[in-house]
């Protein structure tokens, strides 16, 4: 069945090759399905046909792959709207995979929504971790957002002071830290 599936694709016939593919993953569940089973789905538009959470179980965390499956299962579930299920395939891709930018993007804005702040400055504070001592402008601009987060969402003076300090030392003088910081020292009686 997956030769039919793969020759069904090479004459363009898109669907059936899916079907096909389908049945045979059905039949059979293997890792080599993983690819074409993406693939076909985004190509004809059935995402919703594919089983998600079959497939998750077949991803090998050691294979070379295996980031790039859960990322691309995390979007099928996103195409799905079930953002929960997404957001758990992104946390694995994290996991193989902590420089994963595409991942960190969409658990930030996944956790922005639902409004999971602890869980938020977690995820700011491991992309900050991957970056180790370089580029220091974007960890600073992290650490500023970090320092807002804990500020205005969840009402913690002594943890933003600390990120906003940490900015200031990667990237000295900015105005919204400088004034964070002005603002905080009179709440706090001094810094």
């Amino acid at each position: 069945m997956r030769q039919l599936s793969m020759e069904l694709e090479s004459r363009g016939d898109l669907d059936r090759a899916l079907v096909v593919r389908l049945s045979a993953f059905h039949e059979a569940p293997s890792a080599l399905d993983l690819d074409p089973l993406l693939r076909l789905a985004r190509a004809t538009e059935r995402v919703a046909e594919l089983p998600l959470d079959a497939m998750t179980t077949l991803v090998d965390l050691d294979a070379p792959d295996g980031a790039r499956w859960f990322g691309e299962i995390a979007a099928a579930w996103q195409v799905l709207g079930n953002t929960y299920r997404a957001a758990d395939g992104y946390e694995r891709v994290l996991l193989l995979d902590p420089t994963d930018v595409a991942a960190y993007d969409a658990l930030e804005e996944f956790y922005r929504a639902t409004r999971e702040w602890p869980v938020l400055i977690d995820l700011l504070q491991r992309r900050v971790a991957t970056l180790g001592d370089r580029d220091d402008a974007t960890r600073a601009e992290l650490h500023r957002e970090i320092g807002v987060l804990y500020e205005r969402e969840l009402g913690d003076d002594a943890g933003a002071r600390d990120a906003f300090v940490t900015a200031d030392r990667l990237a000295p003088d900015h105005r919204d830290v400088l004034d964070a910081l002005a603002r905080l020292a009179v709440r706090l009686g001094g810094l």
